[in-house]
């Protein structure tokens, strides 16, 4: 069973990067973490999900490094933020680069072809779906 400390340091690194964002964002920057129990993660590098207002982390985000943790949060406040501006259509690469424009960070990918802020493999591999 993962600790109270593995929640904490989500939550942590969130609200860090929330925080962040709220302050470009012209008006209020809404949005809650959610750890989601559901069976809604099935893929390996399958972690978190977002809509306008919410994201969900799967219970295998509890024990990741942080650098995990970071780049995975980064990638979906960036969609978070592109859709409350009405942007639906938008790829997982252009997601990418709008995170390193609000937090000034590098979006890599680790040896699971998961989000990092680790270095790794940049831009998002071609083989991964990107819409």
């Amino acid at each position: 069973m993962k600790s109270a400390r593995d929640i904490k340091i989500i939550n942590d690194i969130f609200y860090r990067l929330a925080e962040g964002v709220s302050q470009l964002y012209d008006g209020a920057f809404d949005v809650r973490l959610v750890l989601d129990h559901r069976d809604r993660y099935p893929d390996a590098r399958s972690f978190a999900m977002s809509s306008a207002d919410t994201i969900y982390v799967s219970p295998k985000l509890l024990g990741a490094d942080e650098a995990r943790i970071e780049g995975l949060l980064m990638h979906e406040l960036a969609h978070v933020y592109m859709l409350k501006l009405g942007l639906h259509a938008h790829t997982e690469l252009q997601t990418d680069e709008l995170a390193y424009v609000l937090f000034d960070k590098r979006i890599y990918y680790d040896k699971d072809d998961v989000q990092t802020t680790q270095p790794g493999r940049h831009p998002r591999p071609s083989y991964l779906p990107n819409n």
